[in-house]
């Protein structure tokens, strides 16, 4: 079916309620969604390891306001099925400034699904969202809900953890500092449960999501699919989860490499990162503190550092080489496949800081010898039309990594030919001036463009020069 036959046949896509059940230490939260005019979905999501105490003191109303603003997230995965061009909110209140947010998170969270599927999503009433008045959401008052005003724990840290390098060094940093951490997951898989695990965290909380079948069955009936902004799930959750066990800070582990868009589309710029960017971390700081809880902090650690940087401060911490996976091919069989834009940005800028024997044993393979990943490399370095939809370094800082890489390998082997991926490289840089410089630079630099707390700034810009 086509874009234009799936919006004539669903015109309106209905979140019509959600509710929430405490069953022990676990949070059941439950969604109703209707895509016009009969397909209903109802996803469910359960929320472990939460403090019985503590939820009991938080009303009903403000439980409500956040359930309801899950719900909005939840109803992405969903209203992309057929981009209804109307989003009708029946179980809560939005105002005028909070559904531009939410259209802005829709469109620019959503780019790389409408450049996939090649969805023209510029028209301005490509989406629209409509609030029927005098609901009855909210059980303690018809009026607009308060923004949460009380005060939360500033000696206690969320961290969510991905299974990656970034988030290893976040736990690794923050576990120098004298606060308590616990660690924050969502359907996690071997390689995170595995990470909390050498990470010696003794608290974790998981958010189980469960999404309707009804979804796939579209999916294999020719409705549309594609990726979602998984990061602001992470964001929303993990805000949501820390206000219900009182802690003031969440601290997620985005660089300052996924603000480099991939592509550009219809004249504006699509990132697949773009809920890791520091425009939606600014952004969501904003809508969170004004409109849910103000005294929350979130605020991504690492946004300071580029992922270059990351890994050489990850190639201190060998205990977790076993057990970090980056690979979203691999991830479901806890692998790295090899052969994908992940695996060879990883691989790659791991090399200048990590033995190769150990980084073969890691990856199971020579990366940077495998001719099949030419192609790949030279649209990381820029060569190509658009770079990789995966979380990869910028084009500058991919000009780097294979820079050092080269220089590593011409320092161990003068007399041997560079492998597959580096020889491509090399022909393609051959213009490139003042390399070392620019690679000494990168590694040293600083981004003042952050929102991290001054305690822990100072720590990490001692920590990286």
């Amino acid at each position: 079916m086509t874009l234009q036959e799936l919006r004539i046949q669903h015109p309106c896509f209905h979140y019509r309620s959600f509710a929430y059940a405490l069953k022990g230490e676990i949070l059941q939260l439950d969604f109703v969604f209707e895509l016009e005019p009969d397909i209903i979905f109802q996803p469910r999501t359960f929320i472990h390891g939460l403090d019985i105490t503590r939820f009991s003191t938080l009303r009903p109303q403000l439980l409500n306001h956040f359930i309801f603003h899950l719900g909005l997230l939840e109803l992405l995965s969903y209203w992309k099925t057929a981009c209804s061009p109307v989003i009708e909110i029946a179980s809560g209140v939005l105002d005028e400034a909070q559904i531009a947010w939410w259209q802005d998170l829709f469109l620019q969270g959503l780019g790389e699904f409408f450049y996939v599927n090649q969805i023209d999503y510029t028209a301005p009433d490509f989406v629209r969202f409509k609030v029927l008045p005098h609901t009855r959401a909210y059980t303690e008052s018809d009026s607009t809900p308060q923004c949460f005003q009380g005060s939360l724990d500033a000696k206690r840290i969320l961290v969510p953890v991905g299974g990656g390098r970034d988030s290893i060094v976040t736990l690794e940093f923050l576990k120098k500092t004298p606060h308590e951490l616990s660690a924050f997951l969502i359907n996690p898989t071997q390689a995170q449960r595995d990470v909390v695990q050498i990470s010696e965290l003794t608290r974790q909380i998981i958010v189980e999501r469960r999404l309707d079948s009804k979804l796939f069955d579209l999916n294999a009936a020719g409705y549309l699919n594609g990726h979602v902004p998984i990061s602001a799930y992470y964001a929303f959750y993990a805000c949501f989860v820390a206000v219900l066990l009182g802690y003031k800070f969440v601290s997620i582990s985005q660089e300052r490499s996924s603000n480099e868009g991939t592509v550009d589309f219809y004249g504006l710029s699509v990132n697949h990162q773009y809920s890791k960017t520091f425009e939606f971390e600014e952004k969501f700081r904003k809508y969170f503190t004004s409109v849910l809880a103000s005294d929350l902090e979130y605020f991504s650690l690492l946004r300071p550092l580029y992922s270059v940087q990351i890994s050489k401060i990850f190639a201190n911490t060998p205990k977790y080489f076993p057990v970090f996976r980056s690979c979203n091919r691999g991830q479901k069989t806890n692998t790295w496949c090899g052969v994908c834009a992940k695996c060879l940005f990883t691989y790659a800028s791991l090399f200048p800081f990590v033995s190769e024997s150990v980084l073969q044993s890691i990856f199971g393979a020579d990366i940077l010898s495998k001719s099949e990943l030419r192609e790949t490399a030279l649209e990381l370095i820029g060569k190509r039309p658009a770079k990789p939809f995966e979380c990869v370094g910028t084009f500058e800082e991919n000009k780097v990594v294979f820079f050092l890489c080269m220089q590593k390998f011409q320092k161990s082997y003068a007399d041997k030919p560079l492998p597959s991926v580096l020889g491509v490289v090399s022909a393609a840089l051959v213009e490139e001036t003042d390399m070392a410089q620019r690679a000494q630079a990168l590694l040293s630099s600083w981004n003042t463009q952050h929102h991290v707390p001054e305690q822990f700034a100072e720590l990490l810009h001692a920590f990286v020069e």
